[in-house]
């Protein structure tokens, strides 16, 4: 338990935030000098075609982040040790309260400065400003000891008389009036008041056009009669403080559906029916309060009494895990399949898995033969994982993305349990972690569009969890042994992910090694040392031994770790990448909040946590919340890379956890009923953020309420501007840039968005997701084991059907697109390297087939492909040179290499 009445405690507390502020200055410093510094190709990106260099944003977020970091816990580090005599002292602890308040002003104005010079591009008074208050901070700390004085100075002069102080006695006292009806009677009047202008306003739109001045003063009249019954007490019944939550409660409701009615004003049928029973049960409530007061008050009894508490809790777990299962269970995953091919025809599922699984499925070696670019062993897993739901194909893809989440949510919510041991606080925690991981802005239509950003790509972390959790508390090796064949696996699965844990277990290590009564138990004999410096060796030496697995002799060539890394190389060079204030051209001013508060609360816990595990201040067990927010810090790199658009809520579990960890510290030392009483309302707080989240209402569960919950417009979402969500990707396409007919040489594209039942949208989804005709082809041309060139959008679907590895190494080189449109797709070559290596593949094959759509047998193509595609139209331009066709499928021509 925090002690946090101990002087030493507040003496680190303050250290650290002091410290934290000083982190953020050198942000700022560090990010002015940058921008006079001029940036350099990456020579990994000179290759690119001259369209995806306007693509490259080069940018120093990520070095600036580390400099944060590292800059704050070494002057924690610093400080500590030149004042560890000196933390507990009040004398110290005031000079360090002064220094945090002066910097922190300076700091806010700076950072108020920079905001206000990227909002109104670059105004003089911004810059002014900024460079004023940093010139002030500077000259602060440089005279900070002539300030000092000059502040007791000031002190001793301003000092007040003890008789001009206004006593400790509360001057209610002896009127009749208890203290806190100050604050829960004007509570009670506003909540009522509110609700009556709402009432009137909802009778009044019903019988005439809005009144927006008789409605102030129905909401002045309500004041008063409201205070008028309550203070005068003519409603007895309502002067109870249960009364008041509940009430305070349907008004806040109420003032949500209006709020969303208004955000949705397009299509806010879902928040006008809420707003409706909410304004019943107002009425309701206060007629039968009475009835309702004691039932709740039995309830409230019955949950909170000590006697019920095991098996309430008993049963809660089982039915928050029935809970997790059925918000993630589809009963209907071919309908969520059609909904993704004809929404977005399987892009990012396509990217993310699909293509180099199926490599791996038809034999191609992993970053040899085919890219991986999310790592090997994801593909290898997951594939492994569908031979248990029946074969490799989308649907039982989709059923094992869908059942790993289930799992991984069901897991990470009995590591709360057992961290946290709050029963309240573990329930409210994972619904807000669910909502804020899987939930958030951009997972239009369902989270599970977007695999890269769901517990797929991280799943082995809660493993990791659960390791470092049991060594905390049995402190035995085998935890050990357990974490780092996590982190190997993790390294293996994604590299990404596997670093941030490894790096999160050696700092665990680090951590043990500096607390001393730690540090005598794991490293007190040269056995356990012994122990310790191999499960150190075992990460790398684990992921090795599983890479080796996978590729066989390839793991000790140099080529395959440089393509193993070759994708990460274009993206830390620049490409795609964007400044951390790119949300602000969009108006995303909370993005950009929160994105910053991340790494800000995860390195305040790790100054305070830390330095007190180091001053054996706290148990060791406390360690945990270190190892969540280092994970966490590397995890937040994605965001620090592409600071738009909510990318935080990606990597948003460690966040969440340890802002629960904080309120678990902070209630630890209440009485019981108001630790119940808390943990209740965090849970009522949870369940309303994620049931009034209209992705959760969307999302295609068995709580679904809707018969065709995939094209009703009741749930179903459109996507942000009013935009449709099927066909969005193509369906604004310019009519300039088409063809005049498409591959099968008709001018319908046969594109529609209007579906009556998921029943039609899954009829649709089989019509045009099949290529029996191309597939045939195919199988007619080649060996069953012979590499097959083909140049398509739906390359892996067609391969997939024709049951043939595919031969280029970059699979696949096209975004999908409808195969009936009458323009070429968007190519995925990025540079001239990577467009020769796709010809010398086809220049080396013993096939003398290359497979492409009919419409790019169109040489009368508009001009602009050129320029925005070149990497596609060179390709094209070789095979038109090279080969002839030969045979013709539906939307396939076979193309044969001449002379032969």
């Amino acid at each position: 338990m925090l002690q946090r009445y101990d002087p030493t405690v507040r003496g680190v507390i303050l250290m650290a935030l002091l410290v934290l502020v000083e982190g953020i200055q050198v942000v700022i410093i560090a990010g002015l000098i940058s921008s006079f510094v001029p940036f350099r190709m990456d020579p990994f990106n000179l290759d690119l075609f001259p369209v995806n260099k306007s693509s490259l944003k080069p940018n120093r977020q990520m070095f600036i982040y580390h400099i944060f970091i590292m800059a704050s816990i070494l002057a924690q580090a610093i400080g500590v040790y030149a004042f560890r005599g000196r933390l507990k002292e009040n004398g110290f602890q005031n000079n360090i309260k002064r220094l945090l308040c002066v910097d922190a002003v300076w700091v806010f104005i700076q950072c108020f400065a920079v905001f206000k010079i990227l909002i109104y591009k670059d105004p003089g008074w911004g810059w002014g400003l900024f460079y004023i208050s940093l010139a002030a901070s500077m000259l602060s700390r440089i005279f900070w000891v002539e300030l000092v004085h000059w502040w007791e100075r000031s002190e001793k002069f301003f000092k007040m008389d003890s008789r001009f102080r206004g006593n400790d006695k509360d001057v209610t006292q002896g009127q009749g009036i208890q203290a806190n009806e100050y604050l829960w009677t004007p509570l009670l009047v506003l909540a009522e008041s509110l609700q009556a202008v709402i009432g009137f306003n909802w009778l009044w739109a019903h019988i005439k056009a809005e009144n927006p001045l008789l409605s102030y003063g129905v909401f002045i009249a309500s004041i008063g009669l409201f205070s008028f019954l309550v203070l005068a007490r003519k409603v007895r019944a309502w002067q109870t403080r249960p009364f008041i939550v509940v009430e305070t409660l349907i008004t806040f409701l109420l003032l949500s559906a209006i709020f969303k009615m208004v955000v949705y004003d397009y299509r806010n049928q879902l928040a006008t029916n809420a707003y409706h029973v909410l304004l019943v049960l107002a009425v309701l409530n206060k007629i039968f309060w009475p009835v309702i007061g004691n039932a709740g008050k039995t309830v409230y009894i019955f949950l909170t009494s000590q006697r019920n508490t095991r098996t309430l809790q008993a049963a809660g777990d089982c039915f928050l895990i029935c809970l997790i299962v059925a918000i993630f269970y589809l009963p209907d995953p071919q309908g969520v399949l059609a909904k993704m091919f004809v929404g977005e025809q399987f892009h990012h599922i396509t990217s993310f898995i699909m293509a180099p699984a199926w490599a791996y499925v038809s034999g191609c070696v992993l970053d040899v033969d085919v890219i991986s670019r999310y790592g090997i062993g994801l593909p290898v897993v997951l594939t492994t994982l569908t031979k248990f739901l029946g074969g490799f194909n989308y649907l039982n893809m989709l059923l094992v993305m869908m059942w790993v989440c289930i799992v991984y949510f069901v897991l990470s919510y009995i590591f709360l349990r057992v961290w946290l041991k709050s029963f309240t606080l573990a329930v409210a925690a994972i619904l807000m972690g669910i909502k804020v991981q899987m939930f958030y802005t951009l997972t239009v239509p369902q989270p599970l569009t977007y695999a890269s950003g769901t517990p797929v790509r991280f799943m082995f972390d809660v493993l990791f969890f659960f390791s470092i959790w049991g060594h905390l508390c049995k402190q035995k090796t085998v935890y050990l042994w357990a974490a780092s064949l996590s982190c190997a696996g993790a390294i293996f699965y994604m590299m990404e992910t596997g670093l941030y844990l490894t790096t999160a277990f050696y700092g665990y290590l680090f951590m043990y090694g500096l607390v001393p009564s730690l540090r005598r138990s794991m490293f007190s004999s040269l056995k356990s040392r012994a122990v310790v410096s191999l499960c150190v060796l075992s990460v790398p030496l684990g992921a090795l031994l599983f890479f080796g697995m996978a590729v066989g002799r390839h793991v000790i060539d140099h080529q395959f770790w440089y393509n193993n890394f070759e994708f990460t190389k274009y993206f830390t060079g620049g490409l795609e990448l964007g400044p951390f204030y790119g949300g602000l051209q969009y108006g995303q001013f909370w993005d950009l909040l929160i994105g910053f508060l991340f790494p800000i609360v995860y390195v305040l816990t790790i100054l305070i946590i830390g330095t007190l595990c180091v001053l054996d201040k706290i148990s060791r067990k406390h360690l945990m919340v270190l190892v969540l927010c280092i994970y966490g810090l590397g995890a937040d790199h994605y965001y620090v890379a592409m600071a738009t658009a909510n990318n935080y809520y990606m990597r948003g579990l460690p966040f969440v956890f340890v802002i629960f960890y904080w309120i678990r510290l902070a209630v630890i030392g209440l009485r019981r009923e108001t630790r119940q009483g808390i943990g209740m309302a965090l849970v009522v707080f949870s369940t309303y953020a994620l049931w009034t989240n209209h992705h959760f209402l969307s999302y295609p569960n068995i709580l679904n309420f809707s018969r065709n919950p995939l094209v009703d417009p009741l749930v179903a979402e459109e996507l942000p501007g009013r935009r449709p969500y099927f066909f969005h990707k193509v369906w604004d396409y310019p009519e300039n840039l088409k063809l005049p007919l498409n591959s099968l040489g008709q001018k319908d594209e046969g594109l529609t968005r209007d579906f009556a039942s998921d029943e039609e949208l899954k009829a649709y989804y089989v019509q045009e997701s099949h290529f029996p005709k191309d597939a045939r082809l195919i199988r007619s041309l080649t060996a069953p084991a012979q590499p097959v060139a083909l140049i398509s959008s739906f390359e892996t679907e067609i391969l997939m059907q024709a049951d043939r590895k595919p031969l280029f190494y970059y699979f696949r080189i096209l975004y999908s697109r409808p195969m009936r449109m009458r323009n070429f797709p968007t190519d995925e070559i990025l540079t001239t390297v990577q467009l020769q290596k796709l010809i010398d593949q086809m220049q080396g094959s013993s096939s003398p087939y290359v497979f492409m759509e009919r419409i790019f047998l169109n040489s009368d193509y508009p001009k602009a492909y050129a320029h925005d595609d070149p990497g596609l139209i060179g390709l094209l331009e070789y095979v038109k040179d090279h080969y002839q066709p030969y045979a013709y499928g539906e939307f396939l021509v076979a193309m044969k290499r001449k002379g032969e």
